[in-house]
């Protein structure tokens, strides 16, 4: 079922494309969470540009599934985004992300 409507979004059907990416709303979510709720916004439409190269880039031929695919395209969009904000800023990740914690236990966020 899921290739056939990857078939359908890849042919340019926008109902079968837009099914897809809410149906991996939830991964990008989960990839998200544990940043600063001003970064949620831009993070979130990098997901779903994730989602989207995703399946732009498919190879339904293969015995891949995609959301195992997809997974990898969503985690390396959210990351290159994270990572090019960040060297703008010169600031290496292991800093930002203690940065990150210590603003969140600061506004009361602490996520364990």
């Amino acid at each position: 079922m899921e290739r056939e409507t990857l078939k359908m979004a890849k042919s340019g059907d926008q109902i079968a494309l837009s099914s897809i990416v809410a149906k991996y709303e939830g991964l990008a979510n989960r990839m998200i969470q544990n940043t600063l709720p001003y970064q949620r916004d831009d993070l979130m439409q990098e997901a779903r540009l994730g989602v989207l190269k995703a399946i732009e880039k498919f190879d339904l031929r293969r015995k891949v599934q995609f959301s195992t695919y997809c997974y990898f395209r969503v985690k390396e969009r959210v990351y290159d985004y994270v990572e090019k904000e960040y060297k703008q800023k010169n600031c290496k990740l292991s800093s930002l992300w203690f940065h990150n914690r210590l603003e969140m236990w600061q506004m009361g966020q602490w996520i364990t």
